[in-house]
This record gives structure tokens, sequence and C-alpha cells, in this order.
């Protein structure tokens, strides 16, 4: 299993008084501390790819050994799609 947390963050503490709502609402009530977020020049596909490869590279494990990719996420159906279609290009030959 491999994890990525991106470098910045905002705490819930400061939101919920920035956001001028109850203390508690993001903190107690829905149990955050701090929410990630990305730079300008990081998005899902650059996240993904991140931990696809760091995975790939700790364990040692070649591309050709992978049977199947799969990718359960939960957002919206076309942007899992993308997720996918960007991963396979991880497995793309690198000799052309």
């Amino acid at each position: 299993m491999e994890i990525y947390f991106p470098y910045f963050y905002v705490d819930q503490n400061d939101l919920e008084e920035f956001d001028q709502i109850s203390k508690g609402k993001y903190t107690t009530g829905l149990g955050q501390q701090q929410m990630g977020f990305c730079s300008d020049n990081e998005d899902i596909n650059s996240l993904c790819l991140t931990v696809v490869s760091s995975l790939m590279e700790k364990h040692h494990i070649d591309y050709s050994q992978i049977g199947k990719c799969s990718n359960d996420g939960s957002g919206r159906k076309s942007m899992a799609f993308l997720v996918r279609l960007l991963h396979l290009c991880l497995w793309l030959p690198t000799e052309v």
C-alpha cells in the first residue's frame, strides 16, 4: 500500500473561523483536523502517478508483472475513467 499527502494543508479550526461557522463543525462534526490540497502544478492525475510509481519502485516490481490495473474511484465516472486511462500510460513500452 502506498499513500501520498499533499504538502499544503488548511487547519480546520482556522477554516471554521474563516467560514464564520460554528466551532466544531469540521473538527468535531466531520472529524477533520487538517484538509490537504494540491498546489497549482498538481492534480488528481499527478498524485495518482506519483503513488503508483513510488509503489512500484519501493517493491521492485516491473510493470510487465502486473496483469490487471483497477481503479475504484468514489468520484464521478468520467474522472475515474481519465485517471485509469492515464495510468495505462505507465504500462506503455518505453522503447519506440
